[in-house]
């Protein structure tokens, strides 16, 4: 869950196969005020990582491994 007023991201992961998903976390991850959207990403490697739009600054901000 991503807000503009809030410094952080909350993070939800799916666990399992099938129909048997479950939401692991929330974890948290600071990414600073202003942020409207943010999508997953995964490198050649096969880590995760996010992208970050923050409109007001016209910035995108890519964050690195992810918990």
């Amino acid at each position: 869950m991503l807000k503009s007023s809030s410094p952080q991201v909350e993070i939800f992961e799916p666990t399992g196969q099938g129909n048997l998903l479950n939401l692991t976390g929330p974890f948290y991850l600071e990414v600073g005020l202003g942020a409207s959207s943010a999508v997953r990403t995964r490198a050649l490697n096969g880590l995760f990582g996010m992208m970050i739009a923050y409109p007001d600054k016209k910035q995108v901000k890519v964050i690195g491994v992810l918990p």
